[in-house]
């Protein structure tokens, strides 16, 4: 009989255990190897858990801690570093927890650049100058640094030679010059300080938004090729926000004014806000030129001459409300030796709430009343003369006119009979000596079809979402509600006829191709207003043009409906786009 063979294996619980899967029913301090992760990791058995025996984070074994490179700052974190990239050179910070602290040095007096104390002289001094020449221009750049009185300073300055000028700035302050073939300019930043030139003037600087003048007058040019283009550009340069002038000290008023010399002929409308302060601002149109613009002037305590030489001219170009000058709560206006062209605007000027304003020596023409003023306004003329449709003055609501001299031909000195109006003697009526050159005329023709559409419930607001963006005029049958159809313009239209004359409007509508309604042609129906289409429309073409009434569009818009309450096909129809064609008379 064969002998019997048996195989044992024998296994130490101390031994390690290598798998993917912890083993099943461990003993105390019995080891694991976990071959599913990577790199393979380590535990011990503790008699109710796995316990890492491997490392698994840099902390873990004594690694350095993650620097966050990045231009925002992370989280808070205490010892967190933080690289700021998005300065040059990078700066290292660490955090507190609650705050960044500074690990990188950035300014000379953290490395030592300087010694805390050197004495009373100037002492230690570094200077550098460097010169660069390229095509455009010859770069001269020094610097200077030292320390005294325990203070340290850096001053670096920089020569421009170009074909501009040669401009001369420092590090140290915004003020630099520049020599031109016009004369000398210095400037804060941008802004001109002084300019002596040709007429050896004199500007002084601006701060804090304030305008100081010390015993000098400033004066400035506009217009054709000198530095500002308009008066609009050259008061914002000066003002900024157009608040505050401080002129001059008290006792001095003749060097307390600031000229605006209008040389070149412009287009514009200056608006004038709040200017305060001592002095004079004076507006000066020189001989020859022609300013095609209006002015609004609001709420202007300091005195504002708007004056002319011989020739100069005024002319409204033809804006919305026909005014040439609209001037409320000013302390005082004076308009003096211009030709004034309103371009048939109804007032020449509007003056309102306490305004004083004086006209003298003007030749006025193309209005129908010189002045409108109320709310205890006061209006002077003297030694005028010109045309005017109407009247001179037209004075409502406690205000009062003074004339004196000679005043425009045409119409009464006063609309008002209550007399407002007090004159120094017999007040000469004086024909206009102003030849305006020939105007020009041309025929604009454009067509308008930015329109919106919808349908209402007849007699109510309500918007019917049945038929979306159409409008459906009476009903189809008697299952259906009677309907409104809605068509609504913008102001362009308004726009457009601004300023013009012999105006022609025309408008067509097209009906929407669907099976709604006759196949025949369907007749607009107009509700709110008059208009007599010439042929009507079958589905999807076009009505006949109809003429309309320019007051239909105002300028807040216009809006057009559509209904006359007969049934059936005869009278059913929705529309779903518009033409207006518009013909007007402008001059050029």
């Amino acid at each position: 009989m064969p002998a019997a063979i048996a195989q044992f294996t024998i296994m130490d619980y101390n031994d390690i255990t290598v798998g993917a899967t912890a083993p099943a029913n461990p003993t105390v301090d019995q080891l694991w190897l976990n071959t599913s992760v990577s790199p393979n990791r380590l535990s011990r058995w503790s008699g109710s858990a796995w316990v890492l025996a491997t490392p698994t984070s840099a902390s873990q074994v004594g690694a350095e801690a993650t620097i966050y490179k990045q231009a925002a700052a992370p989280a808070h974190s205490n010892g967190r570093l933080w690289l700021q990239t998005g300065v040059v050179p990078n700066v290292l910070w660490r955090s507190t927890g609650s705050a960044w602290e500074k690990v990188t040095p950035t300014s000379p007096g953290e490395v030592g650049a300087y010694p805390s104390t050197d004495g009373s002289n100037l002492e230690n001094r570094i200077y550098s100058a460097e010169q660069k020449i390229t095509p455009e221009a010859i770069v001269n750049t020094f610097t200077e640094e030292y320390s005294k009185d325990d203070t340290k300073a850096i001053t670096k300055g920089i020569v421009t030679m170009n074909r501009d000028g040669i401009t001369v700035s420092k590090s140290t302050s915004e003020i630099n010059s520049q020599l031109a073939n016009d004369g000398v300019t210095v400037r804060d930043g941008d802004a001109p300080l002084a300019i002596f030139g040709e007429a050896g003037a004199i500007i002084p600087k601006v701060e804090s938004n304030v305008l100081n003048f010390s015993d000098k007058t400033g004066v400035y040019y506009v217009g054709g090729a000198y530095p500002y283009k308009s008066i609009s550009e050259c008061l914002n340069t000066l003002f900024t926000r157009n608040d505050k002038i401080h002129i001059g000290p008290a006792g001095y008023p003749n060097s307390a004014d600031i000229y605006i010399e209008v040389f070149g002929n412009i287009n514009e409308t200056v608006r004038i806000t709040g200017l305060s302060g001592r002095g004079r601002l004076i507006i000066r149109i020189n001989a020859g030129v022609t300013f095609n613009g209006n002015f609004e002037l609001y709420g202007n305590t300091l005195p504002i001459y708007i004056i002319g030489a011989a020739g100069a001219v005024i002319k409204n170009p033809g804006n919305v409300s026909g005014y040439m000058f609209q001037i409320s709560a000013c302390k005082y206006v004076q308009i003096n030796n211009l030709n004034l062209n309103n371009n048939g605007g109804y007032y020449l000027t509007d003056v309102t709430h306490g305004s004083t304003v004086h006209f003298e020596n003007s030749d006025i023409i193309g209005c129908n009343y010189m002045a409108q003023a109320n709310n205890a306004s006061s209006v002077t003329v003297v030694n005028c003369k010109g045309n005017v449709v109407s009247g001179v003055l037209r004075l409502v609501e406690g205000a009062k006119g003074y004339i004196s001299g000679s005043a425009p031909a045409g119409g009464p000195l006063e609309y008002s009979t209550n007399k407002f109006v007090f004159t120094d003697g017999t007040v000469a009526r004086v024909n206009s000596a102003y030849s305006p050159p020939p105007i020009a005329s041309k025929v604009f023709v454009q067509v308008f079809n930015g329109a919106t559409f919808d349908s209402l419930h007849h007699g109510t607001s309500n918007v019917s979402t049945y038929y979306g963006a159409s409008a459906a005029q009476n009903r189809w049958d008697s299952s259906t509600g009677w309907f409104d159809g809605r068509i609504r313009f913008g102001s362009e239209i308004n726009n457009f006829l601004n300023g013009g004359s012999n105006v022609s409007i025309r408008m067509r509508l097209r009906r929407k191709n669907s099976s709604h309604g006759s196949s025949g042609a369907v007749m607009p129906a107009p509700y709110n207003h008059s208009a007599s289409y010439s042929s009507g429309a079958t589905r999807g073409g076009w009505t006949g043009w109809a003429t309309v009434p320019s007051s239909l569009f105002t300028s807040s818009g216009a809006t057009l409906t559509y209904y006359n309450g007969v049934q059936g096909i005869n009278g059913y129809a929705i529309w779903d786009a518009v033409e207006v064609e518009v013909t007007v008379t402008k001059q050029v």
